[in-house]
């Protein structure tokens, strides 16, 4: 399967900015473990706005080289049954259907969407931008679908052979939740994703990626 660009971290992921919180000033830290932190803030709409990074000694392509390996998602992405990829000639662009087995007593998420790969010039870092489509697909039987997502992940090679991995985002999960419960779930799944994300990272097959290898400039 060509190359998968799309992550997501949640059964009720994310409705997102296309910018990366330069300072952590307004955001409170929720949770953190050895290589990664979660912070949150709340919207306008009560609802919160998520913001993780982790530290990885890694490569740079590593990353994208776990995105590839569609079978190994339910491995480290929180609460993923499966996910199904449509990929552009380029590699740069996916469509990508997500399925959830989100915990009692939320009902089964489903969402898809398409992904965009830009390699900085530099070949330092590379971002993935995540946006909706899920209003032009026909709904999943026995899945709420997610609404309105949007979201953006940011790559970058740090400095004695660590990588950030950085994503910044907010939800509506759809349904009848309850913010306080949608609001601790997102926090929840997101620290379970990143900290299944750092460990598959350090594994060779991953980490002896190239990123120039699995990307192609346009």
């Amino acid at each position: 399967m060509k190359l998968l660009t799309h992550l997501t971290t949640a059964a009720f992921i994310f409705t997102a900015t296309n910018s990366f919180a330069h300072s952590l000033n307004d955001w409170t830290l929720e949770t953190e473990g050895p290589s990664f932190e979660v912070y949150s803030k709340e919207s306008q709409d009560k609802r919160y706005e998520i913001l993780a990074r982790a530290d990885v000694q890694t490569s740079l392509g590593a990353f994208l080289a776990l995105m590839q390996d569609t079978e190994r998602a339910p491995d480290w992405v929180a609460n993923c049954k499966k996910i199904m990829v449509q990929t552009s000639s380029s590699g740069l662009d996916a469509i990508v259907h997500s399925y959830y087995d989100a915990p009692w007593p939320v009902k089964d998420r489903d969402m898809v969407t398409k992904t965009h790969i830009h390699l900085d010039d530099d070949q330092q870092g590379y971002t993935v931008s995540v946006s909706d489509l899920g209003q032009d697909i026909p709904k999943s039987v026995g899945y709420i679908r997610i609404q309105n997502v949007e979201g953006a992940w940011d790559v970058r090679q740090l400095e004695g052979g660590f990588v950030r991995v950085t994503y910044q985002g907010s939800g509506n999960p759809a349904g009848n939740l309850p913010q306080w419960l949608t609001n601790d779930l997102l926090v929840q799944s997101t620290s379970e994703t990143f900290e299944q994300m750092t460990q598959l990272l350090r594994e060779d097959q991953y980490r002896n990626a190239s990123t120039l290898a699995l990307l192609q400039h346009p």
